[in-house]
């Protein structure tokens, strides 16, 4: 079960890639906090990070503007 799923998530991301590479991915913009963008991805990886006795740190400057990006 868990060869099935890796499977399917190269197979999504190949299929991404090719649209990419055509000039045929939709995007969808929106406003993003970009601390919360980059605590997300701490998150993300935390476990990851882990296993590997690598510590994931934060060091966020105050007053950071929004982004506009497809999450």
């Amino acid at each position: 079960l868990g060869e099935v799923a890796l499977l399917e998530r190269l197979i999504e991301d190949l299929r991404l890639l090719a649209l990419a590479d055509a000039g045929q991915l939709p995007l969808y913009p929106e406003a993003l906090v970009p601390a919360q963008l980059l605590r997300d991805a701490q998150r993300s990886f935390a476990q990851q990070a882990a296993e590997r006795d690598v510590t994931l740190r934060l060091e966020l400057a105050d007053g950071l503007p929004e982004l506009t990006a497809d999450p």
